[in-house]
């Protein structure tokens, strides 16, 4: 559910964040609405990188905990305030950067499961992304289907589905333990 419930959010925030959008509420060019759509990937990239790293040396219960918690912090600032272009750049990266730490929920599945059970439960969870994805996808539109003119407050109060997933991920980024033995000497 850790998995499911970081990366579902990147999922369908990367198609409802997109060009068309930032062009009508941001008075954005597209060049300009293309590079902010990359700031969420290029975060994500970057924090899963750093992510990695950290567990490595240290295990997965700090890292999970701590971009878990940046990822609802962060989603919580874009709902709570009207972004300037600028500040939406920002935003949108350092969400990315928050929700890098997905890809831990598959190694705590591996590590936790025998390998067997692993190899299914990592298709499942995929599975379940596409899933909460496309729910949170449809919970958004069906929310907006009654706007005649969408202005960027409609959107925040619209995207505040995507606490309840990023809520439940940070909460329970405190059941993962490392254990001492999976924590390397040098770290």
């Amino acid at each position: 559910m850790y998995f499911v419930g970081l990366f579902s959010c990147f999922l369908a925030l990367e198609d409802l964040w997109n060009i068309r959008f930032q062009v009508d509420l941001f008075d954005a060019t597209s060049g300009l609405a293309a590079s902010m759509n990359s700031m969420l990937v290029s975060g994500l990239t970057r924090g899963g990188v750093i992510r990695g790293l950290w567990a490595t040396r240290s295990g997965l219960t700090a890292p999970s905990r701590v971009f878990s918690a940046l990822a609802l912090i962060t989603m919580t600032w874009l709902l709570s305030v009207s972004l300037s272009t600028s500040m939406a750049f920002l935003a949108m990266f350092v969400l990315g950067f928050g929700l890098g730490a997905a890809p831990l929920g598959l190694s705590f599945v591996r590590r936790e499961l025998p390998e067997k059970t692993a190899t299914v439960a990592t298709p499942l969870l995929l599975t379940f992304v596409s899933v909460g994805g496309g729910l949170l996808m449809s919970l958004v539109g069906e929310d907006l289907s009654g706007v005649s003119q969408l202005i960027f407050l409609n959107y925040q109060q619209s995207m505040s589905f995507f606490i309840v997933p990023l809520a439940m991920a940070a909460a329970l980024s405190l059941l993962i333990r490392t254990p001492a033995r999976e924590i390397s000497p040098g770290g």
